[in-house]
């Protein structure tokens, strides 16, 4: 019994702990009418199976 509930804290800890928050320094746009409003061109696509093609904007 007391092995099972090592166990099981064991794992809760693991799991708990490897989801902290970690900082990348990556800056993000505040969500506002203005900074989404505009004209969008994309860089590249994904497809389905994971493979990602670059996309040029052709009008």
């Amino acid at each position: 019994m007391k092995k099972t509930i090592l166990g099981i804290g064991n794992a809760l800890a693991t799991i708990l702990w490897s989801c902290s928050k970690e900082d990348t320094g990556e800056k993000q746009l505040p969500l506002t009418y203005e900074n989404i409003t505009g004209i969008w061109y994309f860089k590249s696509v994904i497809t389905a199976d994971g493979t990602i093609i670059e996309f040029s904007n052709i009008q």
